[in-house]
């Protein structure tokens, strides 16, 4: 399984729990729905070497482009005016990405907040 997927079947199982949903069941489920899109985007960039491969060199590779992109590179991007070239979904996952990422920010406890 996709880390992904683990992280949408999370959210899920969170927002369906019987009874009364909790605010931090809700703020669980943003933060588990905005790591399922950022790791979409690792898995599909690293995708493009196919399967992380046995032999060393092939596998760093894998692992480099999974890591490499950034919260706030990311962010950056699906804020780029130029996201209007590419396709509806593209454009849609974009703006899905920032509201999750917007909400995490404001759902997520502050320091100031713990003290």
């Amino acid at each position: 399984m996709l880390l992904s997927e683990g992280f949408l079947r999370t959210a899920k199982s969170r927002l369906t729990i019987e009874g009364h949903l909790t605010e931090p069941d809700l703020r669980r489920a943003v933060s588990d729905l905005y790591f399922a899109m950022l790791h979409t985007i690792c898995e599909t960039l690293a995708g493009t070497l196919g399967e992380p491969l046995s032999y060393t060199a092939a596998k760093e590779a894998w692992i480099r482009l999974y890591r490499l992109p950034d919260h706030a590179h990311v962010a950056k991007h699906c804020d780029d005016s130029r996201i209007r070239e590419f396709p509806d979904e593209i454009q849609r996952f974009a703006a899905q990405f920032k509201a999750a990422k917007t909400c995490l920010l404001y759902t997520s406890p502050s320091p100031r907040d713990r003290g």
